[in-house]
């Protein structure tokens, strides 16, 4: 049987809850912890905190979609607020931006990069959002575990 480590409070969604499942029955439970940060606070700026030895090591970021199909031809970027990346670029760096595409069950993802903030803004209501170019994104959970560990190990920023 596998043992959970993490918390869950009543604001994390079903989507983030699967996603964290799915991510503990793929990654070493022996040498991370993984917390959904809904603990601390339901706006948080990152969903996930990746501990080892009681030290943060990496945060990620989902997006869940269901009104997109993420069919790379027929998208040129991922959405994300921008209020949400410069909070990422001022407190958490070391981040992995993630997109779930429930229609097709396909995560894209990329490493947060300052350069991001200087990308194109656009509107969606009166909430200011930055577009990430598909071609900065990787596609793939296996890949998607691989460059969590790959990235937690590292000391790139």
């Amino acid at each position: 049987m596998t043992k959970y480590n993490y918390k869950l409070a009543d604001t994390a969604d079903k989507d983030e809850v699967d996603f964290l499942v799915k991510l503990n029955n793929s990654i070493n439970l022996n040498t991370y912890e993984i917390k959904r940060t809904n603990h601390i606070s339901k706006y948080y700026s990152v969903d996930y905190q990746i501990f080892k030895d009681d030290e943060i090591v990496l945060n990620l970021e989902l997006k869940s979609r269901t009104d997109i199909s993420y069919i790379a031809s027929e998208y040129k970027s991922f959405m994300i607020g921008k209020r949400k990346l410069d909070t990422i670029r001022e407190k958490f760096k070391k981040t992995i931006l993630i997109w779930n595409c429930k229609k097709t069950g396909k995560f894209y993802f990329t490493r947060f990069k300052n350069e991001f903030n200087d990308l194109d803004i656009g509107y969606m209501g009166v909430s200011a959002v930055q577009y990430i170019p598909v071609e900065e994104c990787s596609c793939g959970f296996d890949e998607l575990i691989k460059d969590i560990n790959d990235y937690s190990t590292s000391s790139n920023v």
